[in-house]
């Protein structure tokens, strides 16, 4: 009980020395009134600066999940990356193409067998360049590492969109199959639109010699190094 009411004190002693320093930075410094930190200042002022770099570590963390997810990022999350991290902004940008592309494929489909052909053609594309990257002696294991993950980005992005576009009211009416029994192109065009932007391309490939695991819903790439 006693320690429980020295933690509230010390968490209402520590709220109201941020108030201070808040107001303290808040207020224009006068030459007289500039001078050296007492201890009680200096240790808040390190538990403010620690408190900054946790909220800015958190924040990288938090953003790098969705990125892993799959997820679209809010403005303010953009613009952080745009401040902080171009690199990542830049491929965050190719992934929601790639995830927009494939929103408008699945659109073009007249049946429930359709979009899952559609998927596992998309799927299977992955896979075909996961093995690629991961068997060229030629591309640093570094590089490896950074063109795989970003293929795991893409999939993440196909496969959130794929749930969100099954929970829609236009696949529920979609028919199971195609009723005169003729086969859609949309997975087809896949085949032919699917960019050929995967690392390898730009240096020679060795004929692949490894297996790869088969697609699943949750996770088709393997890191292959």
């Amino acid at each position: 009980m006693f320690m429980m009411a020295g933690t509230i004190k010390n968490a209402v002693n520590l709220a109201q020395m941020d108030q201070k320093w808040q107001q303290k930075k808040a207020a224009p410094v006068k030459e007289e009134q500039k001078r050296e930190l007492t201890v009680q200042e200096r240790e808040l002022q390190r538990y403010q600066e620690n408190m900054e770099q946790i909220r800015e570590s958190n924040r990288r963390v938090e953003i790098a999940n969705k990125l892993k997810a799959g997820y679209t990022l809010t403005n303010e999350e953009i613009t952080y990356l745009r401040r902080n991290d171009p690199e990542a902004l830049k491929e965050y940008e190719e992934v929601k193409r790639e995830r927009e592309a494939y929103e408008k494929q699945l659109k073009n489909c007249r049946s429930k067998e359709e979009t899952e052909r559609l998927k596992l053609t998309k799927l299977n594309g992955f896979m075909a360049q996961t093995k690629e990257i991961s068997t060229n002696p030629y591309i640093p294991k570094d590089k490896k590492i950074q063109l795989l993950e970003k293929l795991l980005k893409k999939e993440a992005g196909v496969q959130a969109v794929h749930r969100a576009f099954t929970e829609t009211l236009r696949y529920q009416q979609l028919p199971e199959e195609e009723k005169d029994g003729r086969h859609s192109s949309a997975a087809d065009e896949v085949l032919k639109q699917e960019p050929q932007e995967n690392a390898a391309a730009e240096v020679q490939s060795p004929q692949p010699d490894e297996e790869t695991s088969q697609p699943t819903e949750g996770g088709t790439i393997d890191l292959l190094l």
